[in-house]
């Protein structure tokens, strides 16, 4: 089913995927600073899981309208946007994404 995207549910979108990109950014941070590196070994692990996040964030934030109600849950889900960041897309849309966040 295609559904349009509205400039008002465009400009939301917009300000959702940047605060969803800086919180998962924070995220990483805050993931590095408290990772522990007590020896050599630990540094080459860090140098694979920096990798991973990378891709992770990166793979996140690559997205097309067709996607983007599926993007806005996945955020929703890895805590990096709430519910009230989407709160003024049109009611199809925003119920449509609020019916299909998994309940933790």
């Amino acid at each position: 089913m295609k559904s349009e995207w509205s400039p008002k549910d465009k400009a939301i979108a917009t300000r959702a995927i940047g605060r969803a990109k800086e919180a998962a950014e924070a995220s990483l941070i805050e993931q590095f600073h408290n990772y522990k590196v007590r020896q050599v070994d630990d540094l080459w692990k860090l140098e694979q899981l920096l990798n991973l996040w990378r891709r992770d964030i990166k793979d996140s934030f690559y997205f097309k309208y067709e996607s983007l109600e599926s993007n806005l849950i996945s955020w929703i889900q890895k805590g990096w946007l709430a519910l009230d960041d989407i709160s003024g897309l049109s009611e199809p849309r925003f119920e449509r994404i609020r019916s299909r966040i998994k309940k933790k």
